[in-house]
């Protein structure tokens, strides 16, 4: 796989933490973090897990477009790779009676959204209309290269979350949990 080679991140559960957001989630928006710009992040703010058990580095599905991943995922982007584009914000992870905390999580704002690099004529989209509302669901994404090369993570129009091969590979090196490609 080149530089110019793109996996979309699959969000997958291996792990047996169960995560949602708290009710105490403050001043954000379900699709705040698919804008591409910085947010105001509440310390206040935290993950509710209702279930414990061995928690991934991706924490999958604990919000419409917040992505939250371990600090091993965190080191590799920041340190390791240095990736630009990126915000983290500290989350604690507690259970629901506040009597167990993951340490360690990370709620990660992705800047760097290319909204018009789908290639609408090379994907596979599946275009339904039921009850006059058309809706639209991609099968398989075709990106447009010379929209993408320059960017290691990031999400396109539609929110979906992409990373190089480069990433890919250091998330494989490191054994990264939680997410399928």
């Amino acid at each position: 796989m080149g530089r110019g080679s793109f996996s979309s991140f699959i969000p997958i559960s291996s792990g047996t933490a169960r995560v949602s957001w708290s009710d105490e989630f403050y001043g954000i928006d379900d699709y705040e973090f698919r804008k591409g710009k910085s947010i105001q992040w509440d310390p206040r703010n935290k993950l509710i897990f209702s279930e414990y058990g061995i928690a991934d580095d991706f924490l999958a599905h604990v919000h419409p477009s917040a992505t939250v991943i371990s600090k091993k995922m965190k080191h590799i982007l920041e340190n390791e790779l240095k990736i630009n584009g990126l915000e983290f914000y500290p989350v604690p992870v507690v259970s629901k009676d506040g009597k167990t905390k993951i340490e360690g999580y990370y709620v990660m704002n992705i800047l760097n959204i290319v909204r018009d690099a789908l290639d609408r004529d090379n994907s596979l989209i599946d275009i339904s209309d039921t009850g006059g509302v058309r809706t639209e669901t991609v099968l398989k994404y075709c990106l447009k290269e010379n929209k993408i090369k320059n960017f290691d993570v990031f999400r396109i129009g539609d929110g979906r979350l992409f990373v190089s091969s480069r990433v890919k590979d250091a998330f494989d090196k490191a054994h990264v949990t939680g997410i399928a490609y």
